[in-house]
Formats: structure tokens, sequence, C-alpha cells
């Protein structure tokens, strides 16, 4: 908190020193000189490149994906404009979006934002690292994504109900050698927002999800990546659709867990953080069907927080039963199996994406360590508010939820019904 009051005061001093620059002498700490300024309105120079001083979140990582503009909680410099093919350093890699304009992490040679050793989350380990920050219209952006072209590497998308080993099924793929994986990064998260609150179009939706995508997985100069897996956060899965029909290159894996463990989990969670947690869910769980809402406002609307939780799963989990009824071929695995039979889940599932057997056991070495151990939401925090059961209130409204999704209560559900 202290860290974040300090960027605020910052902030302030730097708008009011920036704009006495501006007027007095014609240059800007954030922009750079009016001639510059007026270059960065043509293609070839419309990337513009800021050095961060400084960088705080008020709830930790929370934050990073609450954000409307990513680089709210930035205080930056103006160092130049460029042509935006600069975006396609091996270095650099796409960080998030707002309804104008994408924006850009640039990492030190020592510091790798893939690497779960930083982060075990893209986004968080980009903001907490990176040196500077690009900016780009958004016109810029689609352009650049479009020379990109399609990835080499293979590339696989993991969609999961959240709560549910989707972390550990990550890192199982960073252990294999020439394995690049992206847990939850920003971009997809911001359009979420930015769709829900009706920002943007069906056609502008396509389009951002298709020119993120290519440039999440753009290719690498100095490695050979044989297949990049990129794992999207919890709602994030309303995106699949669109991911199957526009990035055909991509094949797709769901990762779910029993609703039961799911909510608890969930709940732990929320405990750790209830001010950083309610920040996320109100802003992205609980707009995930519109007639529901409308239909169940004694369920979504009374503020509860193990409802939207309970919500986010059967909404993620009708998303992927729908899905396949349209023909998109998503092949699932659930947590509880991975636990009991590690070996055999993890063979089945390289089998399907054509991965070698005998990797399989370099490939469960992942399972060794706490998959968070380096995030806000470790084994040791979340140990410390585990819940076991629900009380009679809590299981009639979980129930609720379920069954107005179609599906059975607690006491009846098997985990065969997603398979």
């Amino acid at each position: 908190m202290i860290g974040y009051v300090a960027l605020k005061i910052l902030q302030i001093a730097f708008w009011l020193t920036n704009w006495f620059m501006y007027n007095v002498m014609g240059y800007s700490l954030a922009c750079g000189s009016k001639k510059e300024k007026s270059l960065s309105a043509t293609y070839e120079y419309s990337a513009h490149v800021m050095k961060v001083l400084y960088r705080a979140a008020r709830n930790g990582d929370w934050d990073v994906w609450c954000w409307k503009v990513p680089s709210s909680n930035m205080l930056c410099v103006h160092v130049q404009y460029c042509h935006p093919k600069c975006v396609l350093e091996d270095n650099i890699s796409l960080f998030g979006l707002s309804k104008d304009t994408a924006y850009f992490a640039v990492a030190s040679s020592h510091v790798d934002f893939y690497s779960s050793k930083v982060n075990s989350f893209f986004a968080c380990a980009q903001f907490w690292n990176m040196t500077h920050l690009i900016s780009m219209p958004i016109s810029s952006f689609h352009r650049i994504a479009g020379r990109t072209g399609e990835p080499k590497s293979d590339v696989v998308l993991l969609s999961s109900t959240g709560r549910c080993g989707s972390t550990l099924f990550t890192q199982l793929f960073e252990a294999l050698p020439n394995f690049r994986t992206i847990s939850e990064p920003l971009p997809l998260v911001n359009l979420l927002r930015m769709y829900n609150a009706g920002q943007t179009s069906d056609e502008e939706n396509r389009k951002i999800v298709r020119s993120s995508i290519l440039l999440l997985c753009k290719r690498v100069k100095e490695k050979n990546i044989e297949c990049i897996i990129i794992k999207i956060g919890g709602s994030c899965p309303i995106f699949v659709e669109i991911i199957w029909k526009y990035c055909s290159f991509v094949r797709h894996v769901f990762l779910y867990r029993h609703p039961k463990n799911c909510i608890l989990s969930y709940y732990s969670m929320f405990h750790a953080d209830p001010i950083g947690y309610c920040k996320h869910a109100i802003s992205s769980i609980p707009m995930v069907e519109k007639n529901y809402q409308e239909e169940n406002k004694d369920v979504v609307s009374n503020g509860y927080i193990y409802e939207l939780i309970a919500v986010q799963w059967a909404q993620t989990c009708s998303w992927v039963l729908e899905y396949r009824r349209k023909g998109i071929t998503i092949k699932s695995f659930n947590y509880e199996e991975l636990l009991k039979e590690p070996a055999q889940t993890v063979s089945s599932l390289f089998a399907y994406l054509g991965i070698k057997e005998e990797l399989v056991p370099l490939a469960l070495t992942a399972m060794k360590k706490d998959s968070q151990q380096n995030s806000y939401i470790s084994k040791s925090i979340l140990r410390r508010h585990r819940l076991n059961s629900f009380t009679s209130e809590q299981l009639y409204i979980v129930n609720k939820v379920l069954q107005n999704f179609g599906f059975p209560p607690l006491s009846q559900f098997s985990m065969s019904c997603l398979k």
C-alpha cells in the first residue's frame, strides 16, 4: 500500500512538471517534443517506447488483471518513437490492451517473462520486471500482427474452470525442452472486460483475438520453439469459438475439476485476499450470460462471492459443452485424475498432442513443486485459509446455480458429463 500511495504522489508531481515543461518549453516528459509527437501519427513511428521508472499495485498481483488501462500503475518517461516492427524482437512481448492502444513489455537480458521461476503468471512477470513499455494504436497492432504470419510452432490453448491445476498443467510443458508456456496473458482478460462493457463489436473481438494470438506466438529468432502453450484465465474460454474459427492452427485442451473442490478452492483464495479477488470477480465473472443474470437476479445479484464462483464454473463448462455440439474439438482432462494417475493422464495428453511418450517422466518432474510458489496464491498462503465444506446456505445456492445451468446438484454430480 505504501508503494501504491507513493506512486500516486509521484504521478501527480510528474503530471504537474510535465504540464509546465510542455507549455513553457514545448517538451513533454511523457510524449517528447511536439515534432516527435507529430511523427507518431504515421505508422512508421507509431510505436512509443517509454522507460518504466516506478510501478506499484494497491492489492498486489490481483490488480494486474483489474486495470482498465494496463499502464495506469506505472510511471514512465518518453524515450523515442519507432517502427512497430520493434516489438518483434525476442525480448519484447505483448502485455495488454485498452480500447484504442496495445502495450508491449520489454525484458532485460537476464529476465525471462515466460519462466515460472520469475512468476507463475506471465502478466505479473511482465508488470514487475519490464524495463520499458511500448504502446501503439490498435490499428498499428493489427498491422504488425498481420506481418508476423501464422506461427511455425505448434500452439495449444489450455482453457479451464480455474482452481483446477491449470498452472501445474502448464508447467508440465515448461519442463520440456523447446517448449514455451504463457500462463494467463493479459490481452484476452482486457478484451473480456471491454466485451462485458459492450465496448467492442463482434468484428473487433475477432480481429483483437487473432492479432493477440499471432503476437503472443510470434516467431523467435534465437530459440527453436517447437510448441507454445497458452493458458487463458477463468472466464476467457468465451473466446474459444473465435480462436477456433480464425486461428485454426491452435489445438484446444480443457482442464476441469469437480465443482465442489473447485469452488472451495476459490473460497480459500478469496479469504486469502478478499479485496483483490472481489475486484477481479465483479469485473469478470458475473458478466457471463446476460439472460441468466436477468432471469436469476436472486442468485447472481446478491453479492455472495461463492455464487459468483459457482456461476464461473458452470458457465465455463457450459461453453465447452456447447462448443463440442458445434463441432469444435476440445480434449478434456480433470484434475482429480491427474493427481490419482499422473503418468497415465499425461501420457494421454501427450498422445492427443503428438508429443513423444518418452518425455512423460520429464514433464512429471513439475509435480514435485508448488506450481504457484512465486505468486500471491501459493500453497503456503492458501493453506491458512483452506475450507473443506459448505454451509447449508452455501450448498443451497451453489446447487441452484448448477441446476440453472443444466447440471445436477453436487450430491448427484458425475464427472463423466464433461468428458
